[in-house]
This record gives C-alpha cells, structure tokens and sequence, in this order.
C-alpha cells in the first residue's frame, strides 16, 4: 500500500512506517509497565486500544478507497494455479531471485544476532545484565533513525549502490563484537550492528516494487513467509554453536553470511 501511495518515495516511506514500529517498542513497553505497577496492570495492556483506534481513524482518512494500480485492476481475480504460476515465473527473474536470498541471509544474522547478544554480552564479555539490557534497547532505539535513513538512500540512490554499504557494516559489526575489548568499543559496535535493522527497508521496497502488479500481495507475502521459515532456524544454530563454546565462532560465521550477502549485492541492478 505505502508503494503503491507514494511510488516515487516507497523507500521513505516504509521507513518512516517501520521506524514508527521501533519507537512504540522502545516507549511504550516501559510506559505499559508503570501503568501496570503504580495504576492496574488491565492499564498496561488497555493502553493500545486508543491508539490502535486512532491508527485505524488516520488509515481510514488517509488511504484511498481502492489503492490498487490500474493493471491490477483490469487484470480480475485470478485462480489459485495461475497466481502461483505467476509467482514462480517471477522469482526467475534474476534480480528478484537475487533480492530475496540477500533477504533470506540478512534475516537469519537479524535472527541469530538478536537472539543471543545479550546472553553473549554477559556470558562472553563479562557485562552486568543491566547494562547488557541498556545496550540491547539501544541497539532497536537505533532503529527509529536508521530506518529513515536507509528508506531515504534507497530512493535516492538505488538499491545497488545504498544496499553493499549497509551490508558491509552489518558484516563488520558481526566481525567485531567478539574482538571488543571493554564497554566503549562494545557501545561502539552495538551501534553499527544496528544497521542490520535497515536492510530490510531497501530489500523490501525493492521486492515490492519489482514484483508483477497482478500477484504483487500474495507474492510478497510468499517471499515473506520463505525467507522467515529459514531465517527461524539461525537461532537454533547459533545456540548449538554456543553450548559447544564456540559462542565467537558464531558470530564470525554471522560475518560471513553477511560478507556472501555483500558480494551478491553487487550484482542487484537498480529498477
């Protein structure tokens, strides 16, 4: 919807939307908390039923009654083997087959490094929990800038020359955090790991806007649900890695994941 609204700024504006996610999970959990504590704990979850009324207001208001484009229109329903015959038509097109495992391979380090860097950080690196905590609300905090950001490069830049730059750091970040060395350096990484929450922006977008009109939801949602069926898994292998104390070693194969997602994006053409 957000693509189709505003086709010459998709990338900024899925941003600004996905950023806005991250600010709610960095105010409202701690919000929700002390309602519950020093009011009725009913409040804490009560809190979401006016905003999510005032969410559906401002859709109402803002969306167009029938968002589609003209081609899809004109197209009419589909049947079931016709849409996936579509969808499997589209995934050979080599920048989309492209896109879609540097998604597969950026969601399984947002995965596995999400997962266990707090534990990493206590377990490993020695940080009290509090400040473990501290580090990893940073790390999604950060998301409410880099998302825009990266909407923005996208849209002005293209996807082949925004989305290397973006994956380097990712790579670099995974790369580093078993070589920090004290709490500066580990703030330090933790704020260019958060980078592997902007990716998603310019891969997205860049689906988004490549797949057939006719097929563009249910393709997209097929992707979606691929690429998270295998990203699933990377938590699992990071833990095993870590019980049999390799736990850096984990994050060096993050690092190569992301150095393999980097090289592939070279080749993206931009649409």
């Amino acid at each position: 919807m957000l693509s189709t609204t505003y086709p010459d700024r998709g990338g900024t504006a899925i941003g600004l939307t996905m950023a806005a996610g991250d600010l709610g999970n960095t105010l409202l959990p701690p919000l929700a908390g002390v309602l519950a504590v020093t009011v009725a704990w009913k409040l804490g979850f009560g809190l979401a039923i006016p905003l999510f009324l005032v969410a559906t207001a401002g859709i109402w208001i803002a969306v167009p009654g029938d968002e589609r484009s003209p081609e899809s229109k004109s197209a009419g329903p589909i049947e079931l083997t016709g849409t996936l015959r579509r969808i499997s038509g589209a995934l050979w097109d080599r920048s989309i087959a492209i896109v879609t495992v540097i998604q597969t391979l950026g969601y399984c380090i947002w995965q596995g490094f999400t997962g266990f860097y707090p534990t990493y950080l206590v377990e490993v690196k020695g940080i009290a929990p509090p400040t473990a905590t501290v580090l990893f609300g940073g790390f999604f905090a950060l998301g409410i800038f880099i998302k825009p950001i990266a909407g923005s490069a996208y849209d002005l830049y293209g996807l082949r020359r925004s989305l290397p730059l973006m994956l380097v750091s990712i790579t670099a970040s995974m790369l580093l955090v078993p070589l920090a060395d004290g709490l500066v350096s580990l703030v330090a990484i933790t704020a260019l790991a958060s980078s592997v929450l902007g990716y998603g922006t310019m891969t997205l977008t860049y689906l988004t806007d490549s797949l057939p009109d006719d097929v563009r939801g249910t393709g997209l949602g097929f992707l979606r649900t691929g690429y998270m069926l295998i990203g699933a898994g990377s938590p699992t292998l990071i833990g095993v890695l870590a019980d049999a104390g390799y736990f850096d070693q984990a994050f060096f194969l993050l690092a190569s994941v992301g150095g393999i997602a980097a090289l592939l994006s070279l080749s993206v053409p931009d649409r």
